[in-house]
């Protein structure tokens, strides 16, 4: 288990509740937020075939920007999940953080940064990244992040 994304994905419920006094009558971002953080707790478990509780059969991801992982897009749920086990495994994340989080309806934008050490070379890495999602019947059906990698420290 990498403990980080636990912690990552626990920071998303604050981050959530920040931007947006309404919250709580919002049953559908609830679900959504729900699912973020499932999604966050599985990948740190690094238990990826149980990605089908939170991606859809259809899911799509794209990443945008200079980044040094070996995936940057694939559609379908086995090659996703197979580009997102090759990209999480390639880096060893120390300290991401949630600078802000906001759902409405089913679709949310996270922007947040980490800081870590790719697994094949050891070389450190600072990156700022924005992830959106668009969610379908409470599952992830689209990914699109943008990466801002090698930032001064």
């Amino acid at each position: 288990m990498r403990p980080v994304f636990s912690a990552f994905a626990a920071a998303l419920q604050p981050a959530f509740e920040a931007a947006d006094a309404d919250v709580a009558s919002k049953a559908t971002e609830a679900r959504n937020l729900a699912t973020l953080q499932n999604f966050y707790e599985i990948v740190g478990r690094r238990d990826y075939q149980a990605l089908g509780e939170c991606l859809t059969p259809d899911m799509a991801f794209e990443i945008f920007g200079n980044q040094d992982l070996p995936s940057s897009g694939t559609s379908g749920f086995d090659n996703v999940v197979s580009a997102l086990r090759e990209n999480f495994d390639a880096v060893q994340p120390s300290s991401p953080v949630v600078e802000s989080l906001v759902i409405q309806g089913d679709q949310a934008v996270l922007i947040a940064t980490d800081r870590g050490a790719y697994t094949a070379t050891g070389q450190a890495y600072y990156l700022r990244f924005i992830l959106e999602l668009r969610f379908r019947d409470g599952r992830i059906a689209h990914a699109r992040q943008w990466l801002c990698s090698n930032m001064d420290a």
